[in-house]
């Protein structure tokens, strides 16, 4: 795994680019308001966040939950609970979701 991981760094120029994804990722969430260990234990359960891009996909989520009634207290919370969330699309995953819910009966109290 190291050889492989060493050949990978030798052969490919974006390396610097994924290191500083991650910490851009790992900023951000803290600058959601999750502590320390909620940001450590979001990346261990769900590591292929931080690939994700903050600009395409994970900000549009926080966004969308923000218009959709949540507090800004209550983000990290949703973040930390389901982080998950994160790699989901707005217009493809959660907006068809949160409709359906509602045809259901489901408000946004519940």
């Amino acid at each position: 795994m190291r050889k492989l991981a060493s050949r990978l760094v030798k052969q490919r120029s974006f390396i610097p680019d994924v290191e500083r994804n991650v910490k851009s990722v790992l900023k951000w969430l803290a600058s959601l308001g999750l502590s320390k260990l909620q940001v450590q234990k979001v990346a261990c359960r769900n590591p292929e966040i931080l690939g994700h891009s903050l600009e395409n996909l994970m900000q549009p989520v926080v966004q969308w939950l923000a218009k959709v009634g949540l507090g800004v207290d209550q983000i990290p919370k949703v973040i930390a609970r389901f982080p998950a969330l994160l790699g989901c699309s707005v217009e493809e995953n959660l907006k068809p979701k949160a409709l359906w819910l509602s045809k259901v009966g489901l408000s946004n109290d519940q």
